[in-house]
């Protein structure tokens, strides 16, 4: 269950998995005749997406589960299915927490693996942001987190992908953007709560 949330989750069946991940064909498709310019898939904050990547949720007891590549099986199962939609059509990106902080959470070294995966998959860019309900302090962050405290993470992730890296994550000083940009640490900055 979420610690915040206090649901009472349950294993999603197979037929689960398909209706999900038509649901997101969908979505997809209605995104694109709606005249948006992007999709960005979710794969963190712990959605159910990022579910199935963190060890710290995923408790299956089947080929979604134990090794990354197990886990990252069904994530990588839907981008290609939207992929597949956009292809052409609009760019297809993914948004990832590079860290769960949570002790048995997703972390860097396995969030690298999954964004070259999802580049193979056709992804054309990676969001990064960090956290998920269960370190939701990392998720929606508040002053004792550091400014641009994701900005080390996308400076090494710009040196090993071919596409656009993108960061988030108390980016909230004009400084520091520039800073950001000028440097090379990030090919683009997201902002919501700092404007």
């Amino acid at each position: 269950p979420c610690a915040i949330l206090g649901n009472n989750p349950r294993e999603m069946t197979r037929e689960d998995m398909e209706d999900i991940k038509e649901k997101f064909v969908k979505a997809t498709e209605r995104s694109i005749e709606a005249g948006f310019d992007l999709i960005e898939v979710h794969f963190a904050h712990g959605y159910l997406l990022h579910s199935f990547l963190s060890p710290h949720s995923n408790k299956r007891n089947d080929e979604y589960n134990g090794s990354l590549e197990n886990r990252m099986r069904y994530p990588l199962e839907v981008l290609r299915e939207i992929v597949k939609v956009a292809e052409g059509r609009v760019p297809v990106i993914i948004r990832i927490s590079a860290d769960e902080y949570l002790e048995d959470g997703l972390k860097f070294s396995e969030v690298k693996t999954v964004c070259h995966e999802a580049i193979k998959a056709g992804a054309e860019g990676i969001s990064l942001t960090a956290g998920s309900y269960d370190a939701v302090e990392y998720t929606i962050q508040p002053m004792f987190i550091k400014q641009g405290f994701l900005v080390p993470f996308s400076e090494e992730l710009k040196e090993e992908l071919s596409v656009p890296v993108i960061v988030a994550g108390r980016l909230n000083s004009a400084e520091l953007i520039n800073d950001i940009i000028e440097n090379n640490k990030a090919d683009m900055v997201a902002i919501g709560r700092g404007l």
